[in-house]
């Protein structure tokens, strides 16, 4: 399991009977708000909801056909 916030609101969950099933519906209900508002200003702007930071990722390799292998 990846450890993000939704992990550590566990803590707070738990003790307040959310089934742990309902920890992420939980954590987008309080930020959907935020994202709502935030919808309108990026579309008037045309701004793109990206990440800040760049991809690190595996770089490219040459095609290889199936037949190569």
């Amino acid at each position: 399991m990846n450890v993000n916030v939704d992990f550590c609101s566990g803590v707070v969950h738990h003790p307040n009977a959310v089934r742990p099933g309902l920890f992420v519906p939980v954590f987008a209900a309080g930020r959907a708000p935020s994202w709502t508002v935030q919808c309108p200003g990026r579309l008037r702007n045309n701004l793109l909801i990206r990440l800040l930071t760049p991809c690190n990722g595996p770089e490219a390799r040459a095609y290889l056909p199936i037949s190569q292998r």
